[in-house]
């Protein structure tokens, strides 16, 4: 796990010290992703630098070292991620008489390019990556992402230069870079709460898309597009039981090979049925306990480490748990920007860097759940939306008149009528989710109905005067749930969930690795029977049937709790000058294409009681201070 980072001068104005300076600038930025080492190479005659920073997990010594060149330096790369399955690959190249001085994956990796050629090589990685590879004997390069983008890779282009990162405060050490914003991925970070890839929230600066690989002509200066990867359908077993038996074989076989290591290893336990599971396997594959981490809060609204504690004793884990104070999590919101470089509205990341930080004391690797829900329909969204797929067939305006007496009520008036309910059946939050979901049914498009059903403001033209949408799922022809199924998967997964964690554990030289995102598990679930994710409304059903095997079942099974934290406590309490002081600053509003008016009574109803909109809130607070560091005056 490491950051990597590099440019092409396209023009070749600049010189060698240039060169070299510029990429250890760049290189310099992304110290903690690779505290362990560093290099940069750079080539005159092409005006090409790459850098690298390196945390060391295979083969600790010096032969580990990037950027890594073949023995005639005719071919070199800059790599960040892990190839699970290298040594699989490193025979299959002995038998081809290929020869090795490393037991690195890096030095795998560079000679099966060489080898077999970009094409060939990619569909036998199993793994996460992000790597740059130069082909001299071709003159051409590459940047390539993994199948469900694990790892980031962002790049940026103009007229004279090519640069990519890691991170994108990395590209802005290159020559004229523009800190323009990007109007349009602003406008759907606000309605999704993320920035969905292609666009990052810099003009002329992209997120490489997962399952994707740029080619660059360094003769021409073309840059060809490539897809290596489409989710495929495989053949599975008949029955249930060998379903069940076959995934539990996969799994078992995903965990197995993300547990090798050179340095110490451990569990992100949540307590949850993806990361009891995940824990499950390791622990029976390990002879001594595994070191297991959960995070908690004093607010037992929002505590979950006491069933990931249960969990533990049961399986005899090596376990710890922080319990988090609210100081705790605010010394971080100064920095969140900083660690995430552009807007990102998902306030579960607070706890994600707490428990990263919690578990590298401790390990340098971590396994996590990461990606069962979206494979095996776990979000709670997905049984709600079974219960309606009916009748979102029905046209716009025979919906919205079935809706109408739904959509005219607040989500004060829902919360008010439910206030003669007892306390102990009277659901939480429930007037903001009858609101949400009717105004998500209303919709006349699957793309609406994402951004009203998911999103914080998703009536974004509301909210801001210019900015177009990103055409989410043009063409679809599948039924209700599995497009939104798809839309996590494409989207939300990796630009939110794998998003969060990456920067996360980076910020702590913490790698994460997710089993669920073993492209053989994807392949295997997105085949399996429908029936099988989602059972009479219960979600993930294949994965509570095989838990129960490892765990007993009174154990886990209790309604699914998002990772979150007291937000409507601390945004009224703790925060609240903070918050005040961005939304009413003169930098801030002089944003001119921003709705003020709508954000300030956004925040008069919360400080009065409406806590519907502290998501919305929080997504626009994120946007406003990343806005005040990086000088965004509209």
């Amino acid at each position: 796990m490491c950051g990597i980072a590099g440019f092409i001068d396209f023009k070749k104005r600049l010189n060698e010290e240039q060169l070299r300076n510029i990429t250890q600038l760049m290189t310099d930025s992304l110290q903690h992703r690779g505290p362990d080492d560093e290099g940069i190479w750079v080539e005159p005659e092409k005006n090409i630098g790459l850098g690298h920073r390196r945390l060391a997990i295979l083969d600790l010594s010096p032969l580990g070292h990037q950027p890594y060149l073949s023995n005639d330096s005719n071919h070199i790369l800059v790599y960040n991620g892990e190839i699970y399955n290298f040594k699989d690959i490193q025979h299959e190249l002995h038998e081809n008489n290929v020869s090795f001085k490393s037991q690195s994956d890096t030095e795998v990796l560079l000679k099966a390019l060489i080898y077999w050629g970009i094409d060939k090589t990619l569909p036998k990685l199993n793994g996460m990556f992000a790597f740059a590879y130069y082909d001299k004997t071709r003159n051409d390069f590459y940047l390539v992402r993994d199948r469900m983008g694990v790892k980031p890779l962002y790049w940026s282009r103009d007229d004279d230069i090519l640069g990519f990162a890691s991170e994108l405060k990395a590209l802005k050490f290159l020559p004229d870079f523009k800190k323009e914003l990007n109007i349009d991925a602003l406008y759907n970070y606000f309605r999704l709460g993320f920035i969905p890839a292609p666009l990052s929230i810099y003009q002329n600066t992209h997120k490489l898309e997962p399952g994707h690989y740029l080619k660059i002509d360094l003769q021409t200066r073309d840059i060809q597009h490539h897809r290596y990867w489409h989710m495929p359908k495989m053949d599975v077993p008949k029955t249930q039981e060998d379903i069940l038996q076959g995934l539990d074989h996969l799994m078992c076989d995903a965990v197995k090979i993300r547990m090798f290591s050179d340095v110490p290893i451990g569990a992100l336990l949540s307590g949850g049925i993806d990361s009891s599971l995940i824990t499950a396997m390791m622990q029976k594959q390990s002879t001594t306990p595994i070191k297991t981490f959960s995070i908690g809060f004093t607010s037992a609204e929002h505590n979950e480490a006491p069933y990931a504690e249960k969990i533990a004793g049961f399986l005899g884990t090596d376990h710890q748990s922080l319990y988090v104070d609210p100081k705790d999590g605010l010394a971080l919101i100064p920095n969140l920007n900083n660690i995430y470089d552009e807007p990102f509205g998902d306030s579960s990341s607070i706890p994600t860097l707490l428990l990263s930080k919690l578990t590298r004391q401790h390990v340098t690797v971590a396994l996590s759940g990461d990606g069962g829900d979206e494979l095996f329909l776990g979000y709670n969204r997905y049984p709600i939306l079974e219960r309606f797929k009916k009748f979102w067939d029905y046209s716009p305006k025979v919906k919205k008149a079935l809706l109408s007496p739904l959509l005219f009520l607040s989500p004060d008036h829902y919360d008010k009528i439910l206030k003669f309910l007892p306390s102990t059946i009277r659901p939480k939050m429930i007037g903001d989710k009858i609101h949400k979901f009717s105004n998500s049914l209303a919709q006349s498009n699957i793309d609406d109905l994402y951004a009203h059903l998911f999103g914080q403001w998703s009536d974004t033209d509301a909210l801001m005067s210019k900015g177009k949408k990103l055409d989410l799922i043009p063409n679809n022809t599948q039924n209700l749930v599995e497009s939104i199924q798809s839309l996590d998967y494409q989207y939300y997964l990796p630009d939110d969930i794998l998003t969060k964690v990456d920067r996360a554990s980076m910020a702590y030289a913490l790698e994460a690795r997710n089993p669920f995102l073993d492209y053989r598990v994807v392949s295997y679930a997105n085949s399996m029977p429908y029936d099988m994710k989602l059972n009479d409304y219960t979600p993930k059903w294949a994965l509570r049937t095989l838990l129960k095997s490892y765990i007993p079942n009174a154990l886990y099974d209790r309604p699914k709790s998002g990772f979150a934290i007291p937000l409507k406590n601390w945004l009224s309490t703790e925060l609240r000058g903070w918050a005040e002081d961005l939304l009413y600053s003169k930098s801030f509003r002089n944003l001119d294409f921003l709705n003020h008016t709508l954000i300030q009574e956004k925040w008069i109803g919360f400080t009065k009681g409406r806590s519907e909109s502290m998501h919305q809130l929080w997504t626009m607070l994120m946007f406003a201070e990343w806005a005040q560091k990086e000088n965004i005056n509209g």
